[in-house]
């Protein structure tokens, strides 16, 4: 998940300059890394919201 994590916000600034091109940059930068995090936000808490309606504790899911 961490490797995934850092490869993706790494590739980000060159696949936005090579999709919409480099006049605006920084503005669309800014607009795809919010998205992400949106992203993020929302799926942790649906994730929360899954597995407390299963009765799956924390110890459960970070057990190896």
């Amino acid at each position: 998940m961490g490797t995934s994590f850092g490869g993706v916000l790494a590739v980000f600034p060159a696949l936005t300059d090579g999709t919409v091109g480099q006049k605006f940059s920084g503005t669309n930068y800014a607009m795809m890394f919010f998205g992400y995090a949106i992203g993020v936000a929302v799926f942790g808490i649906l994730i929360g919201i899954y597995l407390f309606a299963r009765g799956i504790s924390r110890k459960q899911v970070t057990k190896a």
